[in-house]
């Protein structure tokens, strides 16, 4: 309702006094008004400090409800509210078309992610949000069950709990780490059963004339060979004859020894036997000189 206060205010001074004119309060066309909601929207008005307070207590209070609309001279397009720092805010309107931009071969729910480091370009990243979802749902951390799978002489297969074999462990060899094949393991076998430390005999084998067999009680048997100029070695039976002759050969003490027929000295003439030099030795006289030898030669020993 509208009210005149132009009776019910008491003019403290001059300068109030001359602001009535005409029973009107100068500037103040339409009154003083105490509406709760403000519905006459008028521009000259006074309002009470009771329809101010209801007003602002009905539309105020709380979360803020209608639509933010541009200020005057800010019409047109697509704009938004910015903190400008300064304690005000200002409308902007956004740098750019707004689409994002990535490739055009792009496929349907796939994942987008950056492309480069700039934050403005995105790109497919090949994995489907469903892909997602089921690894989500997966059990993680749990353990995985192996057990022996195909076995051979030289292999072992380990099978996981998916029940493929999912790796063949191979043989060792000299140059790579690996399995002990069943070959090696009954060569080891066997070498652990052999017993050690114990005497090997000897013995005289199978004998030639050149060579000599060694027989051993537990192993391999040697056969010696004969010696040559180059090498040592056996005695040969042939090489043994040999001495044996020579030895039977020697000069006897005393003695002159006969050459054989046809060995004739060539500065003796032509005496049917021909002699050599008769050597001898003693303690006494040397010997009388023969007359079928070309000489004595006598060693003498004196004490």
């Amino acid at each position: 309702m509208g009210i005149n206060l132009i009776d019910k205010i008491t003019p403290k001074n001059d300068a109030f006094q001359g602001m009535v004119d005409n029973d009107q309060i100068v500037g103040v066309e339409d009154g003083f008004l105490d509406e709760d909601n403000m519905a006459s929207d008028s521009a000259t008005a006074f309002a009470s400090q009771r329809s101010i307070k209801k007003y602002v207590d009905d539309n105020v209070g709380g979360a803020p409800e209608g639509t933010a609309v541009l200020s005057t001279g800010e019409g047109g397009g697509t704009k938004f509210l910015r903190e400008d720092g300064d304690g005000t805010s200002s409308w902007q309107t956004p740098s750019g078309s707004g689409d994002v931009v990535g490739p055009s071969s792009a496929v349907d729910n796939r994942i987008a992610t950056f492309d480069s480091t700039t934050g403005k370009l995105i790109q497919d990243s090949g994995t489907l949000i469903s892909a997602v979802t089921a690894n989500t749902a997966k059990n993680t951390n749990v353990p995985t069950a192996l057990s022996v799978g195909t076995v051979t002489s030289t292999t072992v297969s380990i099978t996981s709990d998916s029940g493929a074999d999912d790796v063949t462990l191979p043989a060792a060899t000299t140059d790579d780490a690996g399995l002990l094949t069943a070959a090696l393991f009954d060569e080891i076998d066997a070498n652990t059963a052999k017993a050690t430390n114990v005497s090997t005999n000897l013995s005289e084998g199978t004998s030639t004339t050149t060579t000599v067999d060694v027989n051993s009680s537990d192993g391999t048997n040697a056969t010696l060979v004969s010696a040559s100029t180059s090498r040592a070695g056996l005695l040969t039976k042939a090489k043994w004859d040999e001495i044996v002759a020579n030895t039977a050969a020697k000069h006897t003490q005393g003695t002159d020894t006969a050459l054989g027929s046809g060995a004739v000295a060539a500065d003796h003439g032509t005496a049917a036997t021909d002699q050599i030099v008769n050597v001898c030795y003693g303690t006494g006289a040397a010997p009388t000189a023969s007359t079928t030898t070309e000489g004595s030669l006598y060693i003498q020993y004196t004490a």
